[in-house]
């Protein structure tokens, strides 16, 4: 990912999550891609992966704009607070679950996957750093490796919040996911929400 060597994860954790968000993008369009060439049920998993990724892009943009906090962003946050903070860690499965349930399941999982697979990207380099540190010591590795720890461990409570709230991303996500949508149609240039610090 382009995004990755250009973030301060001590610093900048928005920055981090559009990394995140960012590479999951890119890999579903992939995955959208491929899916249009296979002859079986190709058109409702492409249904599926456009609908994802319209829920990270909103989620994206969100995010992005916690910093200017406009006021559309501030009536929303204090609506996503509200939600009611799951009880434990959610299940992944959807049995028992009302159709607001699978929904709110659905676009939470869609943003906690994206953590997930950066947080996984990152504890891979690091694994491999430090093996290569064990076996030929250098002095400017070791800050590296501290800088990967670091974002892992920011990744690791990013999830554990989002993971307090799965229908304040829901809400997020269904409210601003139409609104992009809107602005598509109408023809409004939509700015970058993938644009990290340099």
């Amino acid at each position: 990912m382009g995004c990755q060597e250009q973030i301060d994860a001590g610093g900048y954790p928005v920055d981090l999550a559009l990394c995140a968000i960012q590479g999951r993008v890119q890999a579903l369009r992939e995955y959208l891609a491929v899916s249009r060439s296979m002859g079986r049920n190709r058109h409702g998993r492409a249904r599926e992966l456009r609908r994802d990724i319209r829920r990270l892009r909103a989620w994206a943009l969100y995010l992005s704009e916690s910093r200017r906090q406009p006021w559309w962003w501030r009536w929303l946050s204090q609506c996503a607070r509200r939600t009611t903070p799951a009880a434990g860690r959610v299940s992944t499965g959807r049995s028992g679950l009302g159709v607001r349930g699978v929904q709110r399941l659905s676009a939470f999982s869609v943003v906690e996957r994206a953590y997930a697979a950066l947080q996984e990207e990152y504890q891979g380099r690091l694994l491999t750093l430090r093996l290569a540190q064990s076996r030929h010591p250098l002095s400017h590795r070791v800050g590296v490796i501290d800088e990967m720890e670091q974002r892992v461990q920011l990744l690791t409570s990013m999830r554990t919040v989002l993971a307090r709230h799965p229908a304040g991303v829901a809400l997020v996500c269904s409210v601003v996911s139409p609104a992009l949508r809107i602005r598509h149609w109408l023809g409004l240039r939509e700015e970058s929400v993938f644009t990290v610090r340099q």
